[in-house]
């Protein structure tokens, strides 16, 4: 009888191919079908909740789980993993000189946070020629300086208050 742990054996190492030639076909097969679920997940929220998630208002990992854990616990458990992985240090202090670039003296929590989006997405669709100006986008920036005249409104209100 041999054993695969066998290195002697010439036996042995076709038995150790064959063996991994299993695992790898095996991993394949786990592969496509967590490949085909993520797939059936994305479609399933295409209807209407991944176009309403917000990168300034939702986080993904707390969408994915509350989406993914009950009905894809397998494509979830690679999610979870995969979002738990560490990317070095690197981003992070990327992300604190880009931040540092944008913030202005007395500026908001909010302003950074809008300001970085912007950012963000300028670099997404690589420059600021290629950014589709939408008629949300020009509605938005014809009622900005109402909106803020009402922020200061809404703050001077509430300082009152506090007082």
């Amino acid at each position: 009888m041999y054993s695969c742990c066998n290195a002697n054996s010439s036996r042995a190492g076709v038995q150790s191919t064959i063996l991994l030639a299993v695992v790898v076909w095996l991993l394949c097969l786990t592969v496509t079908y967590l490949l085909q679920q993520f797939d059936d997940f994305i479609h399933a929220c295409a209807n209407g909740e991944l176009e309403n998630f917000s990168v300034a208002d939702d986080c993904l990992d707390t969408f994915l789980r509350s989406r993914m854990a009950a009905n894809c616990p397998k494509v979830w458990s690679v999610c979870e993993l995969a979002l738990l992985l560490s990317h070095g240090q690197a981003s992070v202090e990327r992300g604190f000189s880009v931040n540092k670039e944008l913030v202005v003296e007395n500026q908001s929590e909010q302003t950074l946070a809008a300001r970085r989006i912007i950012k963000d997405h300028i670099v997404h669709v690589n420059r600021v020629t290629d950014v589709e100006i939408t008629r949300n986008m020009v509605l938005a920036a014809r009622s900005a300086r109402a909106k803020y005249a009402n922020y200061l409104v809404q703050q001077k209100e509430e300082q009152e208050v506090e007082k």
